[in-house]
């Protein structure tokens, strides 16, 4: 045997067979004898509810007023769909127009809810209103603290970032070393040395209040040149080129003269390395004789590659070879080096895919020995 629910009466229909003869004369045999003699032994006892009993008397009368008075009926009925429209347009402004809204109107807003809660309950008068207990209730004005990120007093808002962490934010953000690191790095790197004590989230928060944005490297304008050397080995490039292959990837690493645009090294190996960097710097320095030159400007990209092993052979002190980063260091790009790449992929390299290293290898060394034939040999 299938069980059934008791149903739910609604508050409005409890009240209008109470109050309203005719209302119940109409619907009283959908309502169980036992339920409506509890509701006439209990009253509006059962309306009131344990939120905001006891019900005041005057609020009882104007309702039964409201619900034996079909014009009133109405009327509180279209107050209510206004209000609900209102509410809709009041959601769609601006977040500061609505706090600045609330903060000027707020005793009058405060007294509408007094008196709405004499009809309804809190909870609904909250939501006809449009605010939050904390709104109605909280009284206390809020110190402005020119110390806090936010504004706000310390004492009464503890859980915020001291002014001497605020302080270390700044300087990492506008200080040389870190200020072209992203927001998430600098936070980690400030973790790490036990500067600030934080969740990254309130880190994002307070840098933003503070209209801290990352900066990006320097990109050259559509106006701005590229280097350009007046002789032979003042300017080199060096990069590493992806080459796909039989499933797999070979690097090519690079260096051209800026003067000339002549491949000086080269050579194609299976994976990223700084030690393969090297050794192709190395044949270049051997073979043209770079580091006792009295200075010769090697440009690279950013790349691990192009640091550990290169760095500590740059820093040797006979080696007049001085390394810097393209967009970071100069306000200018490795393009030469990119354009050769470029060449050779497109009009030089002939590979049909499924060739082993060996063979590989042998194709680019062609490649570049045709590359390198277009340009007179001034070295």
């Amino acid at each position: 045997m299938k069980s059934t629910s008791k149903p739910t009466w609604d508050h409005n229909f409890i009240f209008l067979m109470l109050f309203d003869e005719n209302f119940r004369k109409q619907n009283r045999h959908l309502v169980p004898r036992k339920t409506f003699e509890y509701w006439k032994t209990h009253q509006l006892k059962h309306l009131q509810g344990r939120d905001y009993a006891p019900f005041d008397p005057e609020a009882i009368s104007d309702l039964y007023q409201i619900y034996s008075n079909k014009r009133i009926f109405a009327l509180a009925k279209a107050s209510a769909h206004a209000n609900a429209r209102f509410l809709e347009v009041f959601e769609k402004l601006d977040s500061k127009l609505k706090k600045s809204i609330f903060s000027e109107f707020k005793e009058d807003i405060t007294g509408t809810f007094n008196l709405i809660s004499n009809f309804v309950s809190k909870d609904k008068a909250y939501k006809l209103l449009g605010v939050n207990p904390h709104f109605i209730h909280y009284k206390s004005d809020e110190k402005i603290c020119h110390t806090s990120a936010f504004g706000k007093c310390l004492k009464k808002h503890p859980l915020q970032m001291l002014s001497t962490e605020i302080e270390k934010i700044k300087d990492f953000f506008f200080s040389s070393p870190y200020k072209y690191w992203q927001k998430s790095s600098v936070y980690w790197k400030l973790r790490c040395e036990n500067i600030i004590h934080c969740s990254l989230s309130t880190f994002y928060r307070v840098t933003k209040k503070l209209g801290i944005t990352s900066q990006r490297a320097m990109k050259p304008s559509e106006k701005s040149e590229s280097l350009k050397a007046e002789k032979t080995l003042k300017i080199i490039h060096m990069d590493v080129s992806r080459i796909p292959i039989n499933n797999r990837y070979l690097y090519l690493y690079s260096i051209v003269d800026n003067y000339s645009s002549k491949v000086l090294s080269h050579a194609v190996h299976d994976k990223v390395n700084s030690e393969y960097a090297l050794q192709v710097l190395l044949n270049a320095c051997r073979k043209y004789q770079l580091h006792f030159d009295p200075q010769t400007l090697l440009i690279t990209d950013g790349g691990s590659e192009f640091k550990k092993y290169v760095n500590r052979f740059l820093d040797l002190p006979y080696v007049n070879i001085v390394k810097k980063i393209a967009y970071t260091d100069i306000y200018a790009s490795n393009n030469k080096i990119e354009a050769f790449f470029s060449q050779i992929k497109s009009h030089h390299l002939r590979l049909e895919g499924n060739e082993v290293l060996k063979e590989a290898r042998a194709k680019i060394d062609n490649a570049i020995e045709e590359y390198s034939n277009k340009y007179i040999n001034s070295l």
